[in-house]
């Protein structure tokens, strides 16, 4: 494939995702020449939980596992993406610089374009109208995040309160 269909390619992609669906074709451009890309083999993590990042990735092709560590230091699997489920991921690291929440590694060879904070933080400046926009979709993310933090931080405490009470009762 010649280099301006990959970038067509690319940019077709980019346009394709939520967080860059409201940029125009020239925006869409400006940040996809501030991303890096990246070839990943299976077994690679990307993010560590625990660890500070900066960086969001986007999935062109292959497969990742995200997994969290339990209490008890136990991992389990949060979810599998591959480039059509989700394909964006890591993408809070662009807002702030808190600690990555799980760990992504690589099930099947991949290819990733990675944006880091810096480069997201340049494209605001030099495009604050289009850096408005992702910022915008980034925060309703965060948003749907918190809600469903809230719904299942709710539905724990229910079930916590009708064990006490059954107890109780018995």
């Amino acid at each position: 494939m010649s280099e301006p269909a990959i970038s067509e390619t690319i940019l077709a992609r980019l346009q394709s995702l939520p967080i860059f669906r409201t940029l125009s074709a020239e925006q869409t451009a400006a940040i996809a020449a501030l991303m890096s890309h990246r070839k990943a083999q299976t077994g690679e993590t990307l993010v560590a939980e625990g660890e500070n990042g900066d960086e969001m990735f986007i999935l062109l092709r292959g497969q990742v596992r995200i997994t969290k560590r339990t209490l008890d230091d136990e991992r389990y699997v949060v979810a599998e993406r591959d480039e059509h489920d989700t394909p964006c991921f890591g993408e809070l690291a662009l807002l702030d610089e808190d600690r990555r929440s799980a760990t992504i590694e690589v099930t099947q060879e991949s290819e990733l374009l990675v944006l880091r904070r810096a480069q997201f933080e340049r494209f605001g400046l030099e495009q604050p109208g289009a850096g408005l926009l992702v910022t915008r979709e980034l925060a309703r993310r965060v948003c749907g995040y918190l809600r469903r933090s809230n719904r299942d931080t709710l539905l724990l405490f229910e079930a916590l309160v009708n064990e006490v009470r059954s107890r109780n009762a018995g």
